[in-house]
Parts: C-alpha cells; sequence; structure tokens
C-alpha cells in the first residue's frame, strides 16, 4: 500500500498493468501505472521523466484519473530506442507516374510520327512541335496497328489515341530508415540534398541510364534515440539531368 508518515503520503506504490513492447527494431513502448493519494498524481508523474528501471525510456505522455477512495491512477507512458540500436531498412516501392506521350521512345515510329509522316491523327505546328491527337480520322490519315503495321485510312472512323496526352511508366521510390539508439543523429535530411541527384545507401536497384533523386525525409526524436527516413524518386530512362538537379 502507499506509505504515509503521519497523516502525509510519502510515495506512490506501482500496480501491476505495468509492460513494455518493443517492435521489430528495437523502438519501445512502456506503460507504468501507479496508486496515488488524491492530489498527488500531477506532481508525480512530472516527476517521473524517465523510466525507474529504463533509464534510455523517456516519458511520453501521462494521465491522472481519480478513482473511488479519493485515489488517483497514475499512468505514464514512455518511448524509446535502447542505446546500442543502429539499424538501418530499406523498402522499395514500384508504382506509374505519367510523361508526356511525344516522349515515348517509340513516338515517332509507331504512335505518333512526325510533321512530315504524321501517324494516328497526330497533329503537329508548323515547327513540327506535337500539339495533340484528333478525336476522329479520316481518308488518307496513317494509322498503325498494335503489331506496328501501318495501314491507310479509307473513310472516317473514331481515332483509339484521340485525347492522349500522357502515358504511363514504371516508377520506383526507395525508402532508407535509419534506427538509433542515441547521441547527435548526423546526416538527417536538409534543403541541400533535397531536390538532387543522389546515390542512396542500401543497394537499391540500377537500371539502364537511370538515377535517384532525393525527394526529402524526415527526422524524429524517439526518446533519446532517432528515427530517420529518406526518400528517392528514380528517374526516368534518360536519367535526371544534372544542370537542373
Amino acid at each position: 500500500m502507499p506509505e504515509y508518515i503521519g497523516n502525509t503520503f510519502v510515495s506512490p506504490e506501482e500496480t501491476i498493468g505495468s509492460k513494455i513492447v518493443l517492435d521489430e527494431f528495437g523502438v519501445s513502448q512502456a506503460t507504468e501505472a501507479f496508486l496515488a493519494a488524491g492530489g498527488v498524481g500531477v506532481a508525480f508523474a512530472q516527476s517521473l521523466t524517465v523510466h525507474p528501471n529504463y533509464s534510455w525510456l523517456k516519458r511520453k505522455s501521462a494521465s491522472i484519473v481519480p478513482i473511488e477512495g479519493g485515489w488517483e491512477k497514475v499512468t505514464v507512458e514512455y518511448e524509446g530506442i535502447p542505446p546500442e540500436t543502429d539499424i538501418a531498412q530499406y523498402r522499395l516501392e514500384v508504382s506509374t507516374s505519367t510523361e508526356p506521350i511525344d516522349t515515348h521512345p517509340d513516338f515517332e515510329t509507331l504512335i505518333g510520327g512526325s510533321y512530315v509522316k504524321p501517324l494516328n491523327g497526330a497533329v503537329f505546328d508548323e515547327n513540327g512541335i506535337f500539339q495533340n491527337f484528333k478525336a476522329v480520322l479520316v481518308a488518307g490519315d496513317i494509322e498503325v496497328s498494335d503489331l506496328g503495321q501501318e495501314s491507310v485510312v479509307t473513310s472516317k472512323k473514331k481515332n483509339r489515341f484521340g485525347g492522349i496526352q500522357s502515358y504511363l511508366v514504371p516508377s520506383m521510390i526507395w525508402n532508407e530508415t535509419l534506427i538509433r539508439g542515441g547521441g547527435a543523429f548526423i546526416g538527417g535530411p536538409d534543403l541541400d540534398d533535397t531536390g538532387k541527384i543522389s546515390n542512396p545507401d542500401g543497394n537499391p536497384p540500377t537500371i539502364g541510364g537511370r538515377n535517384w533523386l532525393m525527394l526529402g525525409g524526415t527526422q524524429q526524436e524517439v526518446g533519446f534515440g532517432y528515427r530517420l527516413n529518406r526518400r528517392y524518386r528514380m528517374s526516368g530512362r534518360d536519367g535526371w539531368i544534372k544542370i537542373i538537379y
């Protein structure tokens, strides 16, 4: 039971229900529950800046709930990372992004052609710049089949390329997560790195002339440790242009 000297409350008593949960990286969440006399809970919770048994666990929050008999239930939540922890994790995301249709590698030979020889109803301005695809093909237009065979249109027909301005290309995101248990976290994301061509750690895929661009990241304090995340995007076929990025 809680201790008293005369009528003065001395110290709360730890109650059952205390626990520590560690994830696969050692990032830990802990809960300690105490029984305290009424009016003592807030000061007691404020005094517990770190876990009583594991000093690397830092108080994150606390709650004080009055209960029957004039007592208060004090619940303190901690979080932290064991000081010896130094973990790197990498994850690859594969999706698609859009690119202008006239940048497709087969645009001139199979999709849109050129000002001199337009294909599939492609429209070009006087400078040879692609504008759009006509909604309807008319006699004399050249269309290309999925097998790459050209044929001349003999009568008006709907253009399957009508309205197309872009196409989907494979896109990759490389995620790097670093978890460290203590000390200064050197190498976090900053403005000098963000939006620049980078060489991510962790052996990300290398494909042809493609390279990686740092999109940004987050640095989060966890107890006395840190969790750092960086994200990189793979370029298109021709790579990110160095004079831009």
